[in-house]
């Protein structure tokens, strides 16, 4: 029932074994024709990926000790993360010694595919009994706050936030440095990447990923301007890579596929074609400058 391409593309799973073989075969006759099956096949290795980082997070969790909840066991109804019951981090630390401590180690579809957050199972009591409590008593020091003032306080901070920014970009002086903002797009990049791109920048870079892969990649660029930029520049080549299957002739992919042209790389029939569809590029020429 598949199309000889989507048979050839889940051959690159038989090194996984016939089960999940069999499960690419499903997922690739469910998604029928109008998805790219070399696609289909890399999204459930990605799904593999995360679900064992997942499995390995809550096995790390529970090796640390304390009470340890996961997507298949849920916590209690009434808990809520501790930084939802406290504000001073110091409390917060204080909170892990707790009985009512616990982690939830959920599973996510993006990103490492786990996320683990710090709750509080009984967050009632740590409500102050008077307001003469004692300022180091473990209780929440979010005295009569509701959600709605809490999200009324984010919104206004988020406007004065967003006024300020918007005066110190449009001052000739004074203004944000540009190495500053090229820092902060550059650690941007590197943080909100998926982790497609991320794999592939550690590839390139000949990087061993680890469990952690942006963390790893973070600590070789040692946050240095000429660091960020090569990663940052890695993770780039990486998202392009991935919009190659659906959008080869786009400004993106093009770039890309110049630089690889330009540091000695022959392009395939395949990508040559692509390249060749791409719209021309209406800025002059340096000579027509």
């Amino acid at each position: 029932d598949l199309t000889v391409a989507a048979a050839e593309a889940a051959t690159a799973v038989a090194d996984l074994g016939p089960e999940h073989l069999d499960a690419v075969l499903e997922r690739l006759a469910e998604s029928g024709s109008w998805q790219d099956p070399a696609r289909v096949v890399d999204g459930y290795r990605r799904d593999l990926d995360r679900h064992g980082y997942y499995e390995r997070t809550v096995e790390k969790a529970r090796k640390r000790g304390g009470t340890v909840f996961t997507t298949d066991e849920p916590p209690p109804d009434n808990a809520k993360p501790v930084g939802d019951v406290f504000d001073s981090k110091d409390l917060v630390g204080a909170h892990a010694k707790l009985p009512c401590h616990g982690v939830v180690v959920r599973r996510v579809s993006w990103g490492d595919g786990a996320e683990v957050i710090a709750i509080c199972t009984s967050p009632r009591e740590h409500r102050p009994t008077r307001e003469d409590a004692p300022s180091d008593a473990l209780v929440s020091d979010r005295r009569g706050s509701t959600s709605s003032d809490d999200s009324h306080a984010k919104r206004k901070g988020r406007v004065a936030r967003t006024a300020h920014l918007a005066d110190a970009f449009s001052r000739g002086r004074g203004g944000p440095a540009k190495s500053d903002l090229t820092l902060l797009a550059l650690r941007a990049l590197i943080h909100d990447a998926g982790q497609e791109p991320i794999k592939y920048a550690a590839s390139i870079l000949g990087i061993e990923p680890g469990d952690h892969p942006r963390d790893t990649l973070i600590a070789v660029a040692d946050d240095s301007a000429a660091g960020l930029v090569r990663v940052a520049a890695a993770i780039a080549c990486g998202i392009a890579e991935a919009h190659m299957y659906w959008s080869a002739s786009s400004p993106p992919c093009v770039e890309y596929l110049t630089l690889l042209c330009d540091t000695g790389w022959t392009p395939d029939d395949w990508t040559a074609q692509h390249m060749s569809d791409a719209p021309a590029n209406d800025e002059p020429s340096g000579d027509a400058a």
